[in-house]
């Protein structure tokens, strides 16, 4: 395969394979650096989209009177820490820093929240004929922590000024519907110049990320930011935020009516989940439902949390038509039932926000929800694509056959509104077309915001579908030796790829899985999948009509901006090239020292996972300090230079330089030391010789600079087939 010019720009960030070591200056130069240009302010559609209008006017200018006739002292309050705030000396102030000031209760924030507790309360609760009663809670405190996802690692226990909730004590960001962010000062919401990102918005986005990451299929996260006397409300997506215009809300005036039509229609039932960002195409499982049970014997038989809610997911499918000797393409939604927590929750704000679960597919009866019999359990993969690159089930669908080690397509395809108006969840349509309980009757309300983004630009695109393939994450794996079989089987599904003109270019952890087959065939004990990216030469579009003829069409993939690589798992030339700008050759060997870095990875994840519950392990405090270091020193960095720079040194792969050697059998630090050599040899002018494996052990390999499959293939062959090595010892039980 023919090498490719390597973007600039990398496709995932690197929150989901941190540590839990939480910095916020870094966090915030993360997301700034993410919502650079995608920041967009006096935007009067949000308040559009959140429909404050219906709020009526007689309970604003009700509720407006006797706020300033009996709640004075909530203002003055107000204005007099906001006066002694703007007053104070202005100096950087680190995230860990206030959390001890939140806990001390002498922040000025802090000094904020019994004032706006009492005006949100006074507001929420105010009573007037007529007028439906809130069915959203306001809290906002100090010394939350709400709790997220516990089964990713890096996820940082922390929580905003306040929450809107159905449930009166949230303490799950599950439960969060939005979300308050308070900042004492005018200056902290204002930005000094129209390029750069204001404090409280860049704040407000790290908590976007996590509430999207952790409340399933949310589509957009809705935020109110106060900046002393000022608020705005913000909408996250995945292509950035669009904040309405300000308003001061101590005015007495013009400003603090629209705060009560905000917070008002907050707290309303007349404001709908879906407007708040929850995917109409899934609802949770109802309670009523008697497949409870089921799904949790399900999930318990796979290992799997059974206490997690299962959601009901439509999915698209294909389905040709012909009419009158014409063929036309049609989708229709059928439906899919999660079963346990997802497996995979991408923790960044902007881009593709990948989720993926274990589903079983479901019928409907009578409006009664059964599970197809003898169904096996498959993978639902959920996330967003930009609408100038052809989606990752058309790439699925141009493999010739799809080769062992790598995830089998069943279904799937751009998500749609609604399967008869033909709409696809897209973050253009979400800002345009509102609002949202119109668009599920396809009644057309907006019909200027039709036009589609110019050519170029392009939107994120929600896509989704369902692989046959059903795995689980590579640091779960139950010994070493399944540990080198599925990483094996993913290396030979990489080397049928390349042979059919795919380069996947996003080898990473989280795009390997473990078959979850108890007796796996030879050769798919593992599988890669997440084909997004990949370089692709054409799109083959296989049509098959039910009792007819199959129909085959050629197209040129659209691959709009270009994109390569996870950046905990970029190969150092590709990740150097990035940071300096500069252009460089995308080729399989950079694939392959991806490769090498997950390993590393999984075996250090699940030396952290293992050493986390001292009542369970056998380490001692040093091997667990031992470990935490080393993965903190390896992978614990978000910035692309820091990453870099971690990556130079090659010291991951000397696990008996980080103290840690003992704590996996043998032949996994010898395999990993070969690894380390081959990353080292990546772009030396010849390969070094293997100290472990000798030429009469390994077949005869070309040597050549770069990493090729059968140098990493080779050792795991030998370490497999040899009786005197057990890489199935030390793991701590599952």
């Amino acid at each position: 395969m023919a090498d490719i010019p390597s973007p600039r720009k990398p496709l995932t960030a690197a929150h989901n394979f941190i540590s839990s070591l939480y910095s916020s200056a870094t966090m915030r130069s993360v997301v700034r650096a993410e919502l650079a240009g995608k920041v967009y302010i006096d935007d009067s559609s949000v308040f559009k989209r959140l429909e404050i209008g219906r709020v009526p006017d007689e309970l604003v200018d009700s509720c407006f009177e006797i706020s300033l006739n009996q709640h004075r002292g909530v203002f003055d309050e107000l204005d007099e820490v906001v006066a002694a705030a703007a007053k104070a000396r202005n100096k950087m102030v680190y995230h860990d820093t206030q959390l001890k000031q939140r806990a001390k209760g002498d922040s000025w924030e802090v000094k904020m929240y019994p004032p706006l507790q009492q005006l949100f309360n006074h507001i929420a609760n105010f009573s007037h004929p007529g007028e439906l009663k809130a069915t959203r809670n306001i809290k906002i405190a100090a010394n939350r922590q709400l709790k997220g996802e516990e089964y990713t690692t890096g996820f940082p226990m922390v929580a905003p000024d306040g929450t809107g909730s159905r449930v009166l004590e949230c303490d799950s960001w599950i439960d969060v519907d939005w979300f308050v962010e308070v900042k004492p000062k005018e200056s902290q919401g204002l930005s000094a110049k129209d390029a750069t990102i204001s404090e409280v918005v860049c704040q407000a986005a790290d908590y976007a990320r996590l509430h999207m990451s952790c409340r399933p299929f949310q589509l957009f996260s809705v935020g109110l930011l106060i900046f002393g006397r000022k608020f705005m409300v913000g909408i996250f997506d995945r292509d950035g935020v669009s904040l309405s215009p300000i308003s001061d809300f101590c005015d007495g005036s013009e400003g603090f009516r629209t705060f009560i039509r905000v917070i008002r229609q907050l707290v309303s039932p007349r404001l709908s989940d879906i407007e708040l960002g929850c995917d109409p195409t899934v609802q949770p499982l109802s309670r009523s439902s008697d497949l409870h049970p089921a799904v949790r014997e399900l999930a318990i038989s796979q290992g799997l949390s059974p206490d997690f809610p299962p959601y009901v997911v439509l999915c698209p499918m294909e389905y040709p038509m012909t009419v009158k000797g014409v063929t036309s393409t049609n989708w229709v939604h059928n439906s899919w039932l999660t079963v346990g927590p997802p497996i995979w929750v991408s923790l960044s704000l902007i881009g593709r926000g990948t989720n993926i679960w274990p589903v079983i597919p479901v019928t409907w009866n009578s409006g009664k929800c059964t599970i197809v019999d003898g169904a096996p359990l498959a993978i639902l993969k959920n996330a967003w694509r930009n609408s100038e690159r052809t989606g990752e089930g058309f790439i699925y669908g141009s493999l010739a056959a799809p080769p062992p080690g790598v995830a089998r397509f069943l279904q799937g395809g751009d998500v749609l509104f609604d399967a008869k108006n033909g709409m696809p969840i897209s973050v253009h349509n979400l800002r345009s077309h509102y609002p949202y309980g119109a668009w599920l009757h396809r009644v057309e309300t907006n019909p200027e915001a039709d036009a589609p983004p110019g050519t170029g630009t392009g939107t994120a695109v929600l896509h989704r579908f369902i692989l046959q393939t059903f795995g689980r994450p590579m640091w779960h794996f139950v010994s070493y030796l399944e540990l080198l079989k599925a990483f094996r089987a993913a290396i030979v599904g990489h080397q049928q790829l390349v042979a059919q003109g795919i380069l996947h270019r996003d080898i990473s952890a989280g795009n390997i899985m473990i078959s979850a087959s108890n007796n796996p065939s030879a050769g798919e004990e593992g599988f890669l999948m997440d084909l997004e990216f990949a370089r692709i030469d054409q799109v083959v579009h296989v049509t098959k009509i039910p009792g007819g003829p199959q129909h085959t069409t050629w197209s040129v993939p659209r691959r709009g901006i270009q994109m390569t690589g996870t950046v905990q798992f970029m190969a150092r030339e590709i990740l150097h090239s990035i940071v300096k700008n500069k252009t460089v050759e995308h080729s399989e060997s950079h694939d392959l020292e991806s490769f090498a870095w997950v390993f590393a990875y999984v075996v250090l994840r699940r030396l952290l996972r293992d050493s986390g519950d001292e009542t369970k392990s056998t380490f001692t405090k040093d091997d667990r300090l031992a470990i935490k270091t080393t993965y903190d020193q390896s992978f614990g960095a978000l910035k692309l230079d820091t990453v870099l720079t971690q990556r130079r040194s090659l010291g991951v792969f000397d696990l008996r330089e980080n103290g840690i050697e003992g704590l996996v059998p043998a032949a996994i630090t010898y395999f990993m030391k070969v690894l380390g050599m081959l990353v080292a040899a990546n772009h030396a002018a010849a390969q070094p010789p293997d100290p472990l494996f000798s030429d009469t052990m390994l077949p005869q390999a070309p040597q050549e600079s770069k990493i090729h499959s059968p140098s990493i293939l080779c050792p795991i062959c030998v370490i497999s087939q040899n009786e005197t090595v057990d890489p199935s010892v030390q793991l701590q039980s599952e």
